[in-house]
């Protein structure tokens, strides 16, 4: 099979482009070259440049199509996790597995999940949240319980940046975004109508969303001060008890 698209060849000076194709193994373009995968681009260091891959139109068909077998049916392979003891010890049987043999090469050029380690779990989340497929919130709270677990401090700041850049957040069968709008919970349900409450959807989650990706935990002073404002300008016959709500 030949992949074709743009090579950008990185100059002392500057930068230019140029045609290549390239097979699973390497990339023609003068000589073979050796690539590496990172950030969802393939990347070839042989030699003194680094060339950045952008793959043709029927390469990106092949990585997002529905055409892997899998145990629930056909599925794209970047959605599809290679059937391991560490996977099933996560997942069980939530998530599709691919059972057959290919050379590890060709795992990777599909972006088939080989692993289960941090990195691969935080871009599995974010391939579900652009795939547009229907998804089990089994597999949401298997997620983000590993991700937490494998959050540890030296490595919070890998999944905030995750969760800062894409929409990871999933909430009554949509994506968010984790903002300012989120809190831990609210007991006074006061702020139903201004913040996501995520307790309300994984309230085992606490450690992820708080410790770990610095989501409030409560409203703050700020936020009470602003809502005895809004009910003083605004009075209606049930202010004076939401005043009293907020006054406590």
């Amino acid at each position: 099979m030949t992949l074709s698209g743009d090579v950008c060849q990185s100059w002392p000076d500057g930068t230019s482009k140029g045609d290549f194709t390239g097979m699973h193994y390497g990339i023609e373009w003068a000589h073979k070259y050796t690539y590496f995968t990172q950030n969802g681009s393939l990347y070839s260091n042989s030699g003194p440049y680094e060339f950045k891959i952008t793959l043709s139109h029927f390469a990106e068909k092949l990585l997002s199509s529905k055409w892997l077998p899998t145990q629930h049916g056909l599925k794209s392979p970047k959605l599809v996790f290679l059937q391991k003891p560490e996977a099933k010890d996560i997942f069980g049987n939530e998530v599709p597995y691919y059972s057959g043999t290919l050379p590890e090469k060709v795992f990777q050029l599909l972006g088939i999940n080989t692993s289960c380690d941090l990195k691969s779990l935080l871009r599995y989340l974010e391939n579900l949240s652009i795939s547009q497929e229907p998804v089990s919130k089994r597999i949401i709270n298997c997620l983000y319980e590993e991700i937490e677990h494998k959050g540890k401090s030296h490595k919070q700041n890998e999944v905030k940046q995750s969760f800062n850049q894409n929409r990871l957040l999933y909430l009554d069968k949509h994506w968010a975004c984790l903002d300012g709008r989120c809190i831990w919970s609210d007991t006074s349900d006061l702020f139903i109508n201004d913040y996501k409450r995520l307790e309300r959807y994984y309230p085992k989650r606490r450690r992820l969303f708080v410790d770990i990706l610095g989501v409030n935990e409560s409203p703050r002073i700020q936020d009470y001060l602003d809502k005895w404002l809004e009910y003083q300008e605004e009075p209606d016959e049930d202010s004076e008890i939401r005043l009293g709500v907020v006054e406590k």
